[in-house]
């Protein structure tokens, strides 16, 4: 039989240009896996839903720290609406407008967590929830809490116009970080049982716009090969999470090429792989140590790690092995190898001193979320040793679900005198050396940089390195140090 041209002509123009097709079908993540929450919790594993709950009433440590700030923030914080802060008229007006969009994110997570464990049963003998007036459950409260943090949201600044200039440009580093926050809280509001539960449609709307002008533009800070394109892709790997069924994208509009979630994954494995040569975290990170230094590898991890937390949770420890390879344990165990008496991370390249949150995230029991026992628990002695850093401030949502350790790397962790065996450590492709008398507070320690090779040259514009700086720390106190960064 033939065919009737003219009709299947007809019938072509008869479909409705805004139809979806095969292709864009495809644009979705995983778009099979509908659970939530999905980024620090999983509503798969009640297991560990119940451990946490039950951990925060009993009010046990560290965990109960975590909720304490959470709960700080969710009742005696507000959100600052980015139009009331003239942020335009600063020096740094990017940095000032992204920077109270973290914050005002922070706001919106911890309300988030808060109303998520309430719904989990959590309502802590030791710190009650409030009620409102007249009602004897927290019901109301709650509510209340859920609608205020998806508001927020709803209002957040989802652009960042590169084409503007420099100005934005490399303020999208900071920007990443109010993505990702933004995205957590969207999980855990989106979890929430639906007598408790705002509509998320406009906020998962600015969530798309800004992950879309995050994947359009990224090609802009690709060739520095630094944090800031790590921090854009771990945000962008965090939003194909959590919006993994986000529709916007139709091949005939061309504002919505870049609303695709696949291609915000795919981005975000190219740029933070292992292994591969495109990687910028390979890069940066392939020698086993930071090319830039202390500080920088901080201000890339404490994005990277809980996207790969939330990668390995939602696969269930399948595809990219983020948290099992070398390229991401080596560094951290390179920082707690340079971990100073008192604990905190000496100043390496352009860096100043501080105190190290990463190695909270790699105590869970998630399948492949660590690479070995050994490693854990070496981690875990550094965080307990320095009072766990990082559990009451902004990564404290991501923590209070990421230390879960097991029985054994607690007790492995105890046993230990120090993360290693040797208290002096000769990191010659790592370009550093240490030198103690032990691992206690009262030790003495002194610190050699000798950087050479790859560790060397591709710091870029962060690493600065002062070849034969050293530092020395001796009855508690520093006596010498590396200058740092300036106005650090």
């Amino acid at each position: 039989m033939r065919p009737n041209t003219p009709l299947l002509f007809a019938l072509a123009l008869s479909l409705p240009l805004g139809a979806q097709t095969p292709a864009e079908a495809g644009t979705h993540f995983q778009g099979q896996l509908r659970h939530r929450p999905r980024l620090a919790f999983d509503g798969r594993d009640t297991a560990h839903t119940t451990r946490v709950v039950d951990r925060l009433a009993r009010q046990d440590q560290p965990w109960s720290r975590a909720y304490v700030h959470l709960r700080n923030v969710a009742e005696n914080q507000q959100a600052v609406d980015h139009r009331s802060t003239g942020w335009a008229s600063q020096p740094d007006p990017y940095g000032v407008l992204y920077g109270q969009e973290v914050r005002n994110a922070h706001i919106a997570e911890a309300t988030a967590i808060v109303a998520w464990l309430y719904s989990q049963g959590l309502d802590p003998s030791w710190r009650p929830l409030p009620r409102l007036p007249g009602q004897a459950s927290a019901d109301g409260w709650v509510r209340q809490q859920a609608a205020r943090s998806a508001r927020t949201l709803e209002r957040m600044f989802d652009r960042w116009p590169v084409q503007r200039g420099w100005d934005v440009l490399h303020r999208g580093i900071v920007a990443a970080e109010s993505l990702q926050r933004g995205c957590a809280a969207f999980d855990l509001l989106a979890a929430l049982p639906a007598n408790l539960r705002p509509n998320l449609r406009t906020a998962e709307t600015r969530l798309g716009n800004l992950a879309a002008d995050m994947r359009r533009w990224h090609f802009t800070v690709k060739p520095w090969r630094n944090n800031h394109g790590i921090r854009i892709a771990s945000a962008l790997g965090t939003a194909a999470i959590a919006l993994n069924r986000h529709d916007r994208y139709r091949w005939n509009r061309s504002a919505t090429w870049w609303h695709r979630p696949s291609r915000w994954m795919r981005k975000a494995i190219r740029e933070l792989h292992p292994t591969r040569r495109t990687s910028d975290l390979n890069y940066q990170m392939g020698t086993g140590a930071c090319a830039e230094g202390t500080s920088y590898y901080h201000y890339s991890a404490d994005l990277y790690l809980p996207f790969f937390f939330s990668y390995t949770r939602f696969l269930r420890g399948n595809g990219v092995p983020f948290l099992r390879s070398n390229t991401v344990t080596n560094p951290a165990r390179w920082m707690t190898d340079l971990r100073l008496p008192d604990g905190r991370r000496p100043m390496v390249d352009n860096a100043r001193l501080l105190n190290d949150v990463t190695p909270g995230f790699f105590g869970s029991r998630t399948r492949r979320g660590a690479r070995s026992q050994a490693d854990q628990a070496a981690l875990l002695w550094d965080w307990k040793r320095n009072n766990y850093p990082g559990i009451g401030g902004r990564q404290a949502g991501w923590l209070l679900a990421a230390h879960d350790p097991s029985n054994a790397v607690v007790g492995a962790a105890d046993a230990l005198r120090g993360p290693r065996r040797d208290a002096s450590l000769f990191l010659g492709h790592r370009g550093t050396a240490v030198l103690r008398t032990g691992w206690n507070p009262d030790d003495a320690y002194a610190l050699v940089v000798a950087e050479k090779n790859r560790t060397r040259r591709r710091g870029g514009g962060h690493d600065s390195v002062d070849n034969t700086a050293y530092t020395f720390f001796a009855r508690g106190d520093l006596i010498t140090l590396d200058p740092g960064y300036g106005g650090w």
